[in-house]
């Protein structure tokens, strides 16, 4: 029973430290205040109010580049919106394993509008490159898309 203690205390001692260390935040770039947060639904809601402004987001992390972990999506505060954080390859690069994870960003916002046109060629690119055929009914018109660019990043 002795022996049972003596190597049960450190495995036990071991799977704390191996929780503890999951605990840490990871960050990149600049530091992030989360106090001062705008909620992700006002931020593309208003995108042309907050061009060129700084601002602090929190998101659930949806989803992660899996090929050089260069952009990531927050879920929204409303329900089934997400925002993408976008930075150049290399940048930032975000871990496969932020999915499901609490993440503050500190950034800008930045929208682009396509044309019907530009989108039809974006989407004809994109399903050569995956050998998927492209589903063009649904390309109905221009659309805006809104992209946020961090200086800093936050994952719990």
């Amino acid at each position: 029973m002795n022996d049972l203690k003596r190597i049960s205390l450190p495995l036990f001692i071991t799977f704390l430290l191996t929780l503890s260390v999951g605990a840490t935040p990871q960050n990149f770039g600049k530091a992030v205040d989360k106090k001062r947060l705008t909620p992700i639904s006002k931020l593309i809601a208003e995108a042309k109010n907050y061009k060129d402004k700084e601002v602090t987001i929190k998101g659930m992390v949806t989803n992660v580049c899996s090929m050089r972990g260069c952009w990531m999506e927050f879920a929204s505060d409303k329900e089934y919106q997400t925002l993408k954080i976008k930075v150049r390859d290399g940048d930032m690069v975000f871990p496969l394993s932020a999915k499901g994870k609490t993440a503050y960003a500190v950034g800008t916002i930045n929208s682009q509008t396509y044309s019907k046109e530009e989108l039809v060629a974006m989407a004809e690119a994109r399903a050569k490159k995956y050998g998927k055929p492209a589903d063009l009914s649904k390309i109905t018109g221009p659309k805006t898309f809104v992209n946020f660019v961090p200086s800093g990043v936050t994952i719990e």
